[in-house]
């Protein structure tokens, strides 16, 4: 069942109501790293188109920018000195670089409009809360960690298709560590008697 929360922006200038769902996806488990994973995203957003200011060289298939960013691979992007399809992005690098399907045709500054490759609504990844169990040998105490992770939206992507986010690597937000004592709850436990 969706959570919804309604709210209005804090800026005089913008009053509309702020309307979220959010739902989450049934637990994941992860035997292997003894995990338990549930996603919860913001339904049916619908990326939108935005401009970036670039510096295209005549005849090369890279561009650079101050930030490039919201570049995904995939994108289409349109403008006066380049257009195509984005191959490559590299935010790690100042100004960032991208690699685009085609040439420039014209040397110099430019805005590009990008549109994303997929500009079907798609429900965004809004956090992760991941519960992490682990018992030592011989012991008697599980120790549960919960960790929350959460996204900013600028890895956000539907690769395949399938409505759902599918960011990855989200930023631990938040730690907490629960102990409980085994031994105690199984010795309160009723066991059947037959």
């Amino acid at each position: 069942m969706p959570v919804n929360i309604t709210g209005a922006r804090p800026l005089s200038t913008i009053s509309e109501a702020l309307n979220v769902a959010l739902i989450a996806d049934p637990p994941v488990e992860n035997d292997a790293d003894d995990t338990i994973t549930t996603r919860v995203y913001s339904q049916n957003v619908t990326p939108a188109a935005v401009t970036v200011a670039i510096v295209t060289t005549n005849g090369l298939a890279q561009i650079t920018g101050a930030d490039l960013s919201q570049l995904r691979v995939g994108d289409t992007v349109a403008g006066t000195n380049i257009s195509g399809t984005v191959s490559a992005v590299d935010t790690s690098v100042t100004p960032h670089a991208a690699t685009i399907s085609a040439n420039a045709t014209v040397a110099g500054a430019d805005t590009i409009t990008v549109t994303p490759a997929s500009t079907a609504a798609f429900n965004l990844a809004i956090y992760d809360i991941v519960a992490k169990h682990a018992m030592p040998a011989g012991g008697s105490t599980l120790c549960i960690d919960i960790e929350i992770y959460t996204y900013d939206g600028s890895g956000a992507i539907d690769s395949d298709a399938d409505g759902k986010d599918n960011a990855a690597n989200g930023y631990l937000a938040h730690t907490a560590t629960l102990k409980l004592d085994m031994d105690s709850i199984l010795s309160k436990a009723r066991v059947p008697r037959s």
